[in-house]
Parts: structure tokens; C-alpha cells; sequence
């Protein structure tokens, strides 16, 4: 199962920050989802300045994983194709 809440909030004209949260769990017996030897939970945060341009949506995000030290960056330029 995938969990995960965001939300977004437009600042100015076509500049947005963004903030969110993930979840997800691995289990590998499904009948003993709940147990920590067969199961692992994943979680993570981010945050996220975008601003719609005429080449599209530029957004660089700042995302955080529990399970892993230190934070990581993302840019984004342009349409997803």
C-alpha cells in the first residue's frame, strides 16, 4: 500500500510552493502484513517552489526519506513527455 498527502499553494501569479508527505510498506508475507520481520515501512517528505513558464513548469523540490541520511534536490524544466 502507497500513502501520500500534498499540498499546494499558489504565493503569486504562476509561483507555487508545495509541501507533502509519502508513505508506502513492503510486505513480502501477506498474511502477516504487520509483522516487522516480513514488512518494511517507507516514509519521506518534500518541499517545492514551481513557477509556470512559457516553456512550461520549472520546479526544484527538496525530498527527505527516513531511511536514507541527508536531504536530496530535484529540478524540473519543462513538460513531462
Amino acid at each position: 500500500p502507497i500513502v501520500g498527502f500534498e499540498l499546494q499553494y499558489e504565493i503569486f501569479k504562476n509561483n507555487f510552493v508545495l509541501g507533502g508527505i509519502n508513505g508506502a510498506a513492503i510486505i513480502d508475507d501477506i498474511y502477516t502484513p504487520f509483522d516487522k520481520q516480513s514488512s518494511l515501512l517507507l516514509t519521506g517528505f518534500k518541499f517545492e517552489y514551481g513557477i509556470n513558464t512559457f516553456i512550461g513548469p520549472i520546479s526544484a523540490i527538496l525530498h527527505k526519506s527516513f531511511e536514507s541520511s541527508g536531504m536530496m534536490a530535484y529540478l524540473n524544466i519543462g513538460y513531462w513527455f
